[in-house]
């Protein structure tokens, strides 16, 4: 799907996503910030990791129109922990 050059609101689905991701890793970093009581620099080996996490927990818990996870829809089957 080609959207405009500039144009966020042509690419809804894609923005939302995108935004979605955004707090996911946002909330991971705070909450270890937290936790342990120190402050993330931007280049802290944390972040590559939240940003792998937080597409790993969307994957796996976002269910969508059809009541079922990306998981689910790639992999055929619900996730197992």
């Amino acid at each position: 799907d080609l959207t405009p050059v500039g144009d966020s609101q042509a690419g809804g689905v894609q923005e939302a996503a995108a935004q979605q991701f955004k707090v996911k890793c946002r909330c991971i970093v705070h909450y270890a910030s937290e936790l342990h009581g120190m402050r993330i620099a931007q280049d802290h080996n944390l972040l590559p990791w939240a940003v792998r996490y937080a597409s790993q927990l969307i994957n796996i818990t976002a269910v969508g129109k059809d009541g079922r996870t990306p998981w689910s829809r790639h992999r055929d089957g619900s996730f197992q922990s």
